[in-house]
């Protein structure tokens, strides 16, 4: 398969959440344009019929009856012809630059990016800074196609949470590419955080934390720095 360099496909998430009236436009809206736009849904709780009839000529919807949590959405990445992907959380809406960002920063560091990071130690790094390298990133996360295959080397710790750490710390410990969290000010900002802090958010179920601290301690132990 030929990659088309310096080209990017975006996915969308779908699962209880619909914000897709913002997220759909403020994709098609960015000074670097994708590819194409695919909507993976988890299962059938919300109705997209409606943005498909809207974006048909922009958007394609991939649905799985079976809920593959947080991992169908990285499997399906690995079919794409275009040099760089970009996953974005149901409550992450981009600013205009947010991909022309990514991809500058992608192109100077040769890492990995998301909308926000953590350290090793699971807390929140400071954004107040542009450009800050962390231990991994997570909302949304733009990278070269290319190093999926770091993810699937390693079977994860848990299916059920974790596929931030696990991606990021993977392409670390075999492919030694960093994690970065870009400029967030102005036509750069990604997060509405208002989105992620509803009855549906997964950092509310009861073992969240408990859970992913294993998987980093699980990391650890494999070297991971």
């Amino acid at each position: 398969m030929s990659i088309k360099k310096d080209i990017i496909t975006v996915i969308l998430t779908a699962y209880k959440r619909d914000h897709f009236d913002l997220q759909i436009p403020a994709i098609l809206e960015q000074s670097i344009k994708p590819d194409k736009i695919y909507i993976w849904q988890n299962e059938n709780h919300v109705d997209l019929s409606f943005y498909k009839q809207k974006y048909q000529n922009s958007i394609s919807i991939i649905k799985s009856e079976t809920n593959f949590k947080f991992w169908g959405r990285f499997a399906l990445a690995t079919l794409f012809s275009t040099e760089y992907v970009a996953i974005f959380d149901d409550d992450i809406i981009p600013g205009p630059k947010w991909l022309e960002n990514c991809l500058r920063l992608s192109k100077e560091k040769n890492c990995i990016i998301g909308a926000n990071g953590r350290t090793i130690n699971n807390t929140n790094i400071d954004l107040d800074s542009p450009d800050i390298e962390a231990a991994f990133v997570g909302h949304c996360w733009f990278f070269k196609k290319e190093w999926l295959h770091y993810m699937y080397a390693i079977e994860p710790y848990t299916y059920e949470n974790g596929e931030d750490i696990h991606f990021c710390a993977c392409c670390k410990i075999l492919g030694g590419i960093t994690s970065w969290v870009p400029e967030q000010f102005g036509d750069f900002n990604s997060t509405l955080k208002d989105f992620g802090d509803d009855s549906i958010a997964t950092c509310k179920t009861s073992n969240h934390s408990e859970i992913r601290k294993k998987i980093i301690d699980h990391f650890k132990l494999m070297g991971w720095k």
